[in-house]
């Protein structure tokens, strides 16, 4: 996976002649765009460390034992899903203050908003299209269902499950079926949230930085 390189783009801003103002604002977002990375990363890891102590060990479903790692492994799921979605609005928040010179103010910002303005007005194409590659995913617009879903709505339940497919022998937890906004989200597999669709968010999330590099470096 390539990496976007937030000192290079810091360089590119001040030979550019950003100010260190707006360079210092930028870096704050950068900042905490890592540490969102960090968190999912981290979370995702102890999720699946969760089901690997819980099988080294004797349990029966449904002790305690069995009902604090699925506990805890849906809490781990949930963090890294959430910290994945507020990836998306951090990306705003650096677009609104590289390429749009913050044309809205902090707690305006928005991805869709600032997407539908550079639309609008037709700035840095290159860069819309990949957010669009970023938002318009499954893995996104299943993240982004889920956190509103649980945030304004309801928890997902989820069930254990094993599958026999292709030779490979799968089990864990699976989050169920539900709607949002009129469309139905699949079952899903808690480790393919924390692997799969994590470093699919993560590396469109990359390819809007370097096209956020490459349109500084081209202005």
């Amino acid at each position: 996976m390539e990496s976007w390189s937030f000192e290079e783009l810091r360089e590119l801003c001040r030979e550019k002649g950003l100010s260190e103002e707006i360079i210092s604002k930028f870096s704050k977002f950068a900042t905490s765009l890592d540490w969102r990375y960090a968190r999912a990363k981290f979370h995702g890891e102890q999720a699946d460390k969760i089901w690997k102590d819980l099988f080294a060990q004797s349990f029966t479903f449904g002790d305690e034992k069995y009902n604090v790692a699925e506990l805890s492994y849906e809490a781990y799921v949930e963090a890294c899903i959430q910290s994945l979605h507020s990836m998306g609005d951090i990306l705003g928040q650096i677009i609104n203050i590289i390429i749009l010179e913050e044309h809205f103010s902090e707690d305006q910002v928005s991805l869709s908003k600032v997407t539908e303005f550079m639309i609008k007005n037709d700035i840095a194409p290159n860069i819309v299209d990949e957010i669009n590659k970023l938002i318009c995913s499954d893995e996104f617009c299943y993240v982004d269902a889920f956190c509103n879903t649980i945030k304004h709505r309801r928890i997902i339940k989820s069930q254990f499950n094993n599958e026999y497919k292709d030779k490979y022998y799968k089990l864990g937890l699976v989050f169920n079926e539900f709607h949002y906004r009129n469309r139905a989200y699949p079952e899903t597999w808690g480790d393919d949230i924390i692997e799969k669709f994590r470093k699919h968010i993560i590396s469109k999330v990359i390819g809007v930085g370097l096209k956020i590099n490459n349109f500084v470096k081209e202005i």
